[in-house]
């Protein structure tokens, strides 16, 4: 009777060890279970928003590339304002050298009509076009320097002209003097003009 009451003492305390066993294994299972399901989740939720931002940010740029010009497109646009620009200023330089006429006639009235007519009223533009379009290039301060020494003897070129209508006795070859430097400071300027030109379109990094 002991030794029945013993066993079934020994059994119940096995039952327990392997219950007890089970709901460690179970439990241990369910943990390990959810931290890898939780580890998933994540992992997939932070991929998931990594690609969104990469999408989105990737929009974000092509949208922004369309929207706000790059300095490739704006060179583009200065090129082609600046070789309109070239022909007319190279009119009035044809035009400068063709009143010589005038200058030798001493008609400082035609001469003065000429300075203000087409295509000389469009000189100033033009001219100021090609110095905006070389601002970036090595003959920037070249071209500064040349337009303003043009726009300084077509003005005493006029300014003589005009003392000379209202009277006043010019020396010898003083006008021929104004007339000459003009010429010289216009053919300087679009030589500097055209080589700024030639100057090739920065690339945009890759």
């Amino acid at each position: 009777m002991q030794k029945r009451t013993k066993r079934m003492g020994q059994r119940r305390i096995l039952l327990a060890l392997l219950v007890l066993s089970a709901r460690t294994i179970f439990t241990s299972t369910f943990t390990l279970g959810a931290i890898e399901t939780k580890q998933r989740c994540t992992t997939s939720s932070t991929e998931i928003h990594a690609t969104s931002r990469k999408e989105f940010l990737s929009q974000f740029v092509v949208a922004g590339s369309l929207l706000i010009p790059t300095a490739a497109s704006a060179d583009i646009t200065n090129k082609v304002a600046s070789s309109a620009a070239l022909r007319k200023v190279k009119i009035c330089q044809k035009k400068l050298v063709a009143m010589e006429d005038y200058v030798l006639l001493s008609d400082y009235a035609a001469i003065k009509d000429s300075l203000r007519a087409a295509p000389f009223s469009d000189v100033r533009k033009a001219a100021s076009t090609l110095v905006r379009g070389g601002e970036d290039g090595p003959d920037a301060e070249g071209l500064q320097t040349k337009y303003k020494a043009f726009i300084t003897s077509i003005e005493k070129m006029d300014g003589t002209a005009s003392v000379a209508l209202r009277g006043r006795k010019l020396s010898d070859g003083e006008f021929l003097a104004a007339y000459s430097a003009a010429v010289v400071a216009l053919a300087d300027f679009v030589a500097l003009a055209e080589e700024a030109i030639k100057v090739p379109l920065r690339e945009e990094p890759v």
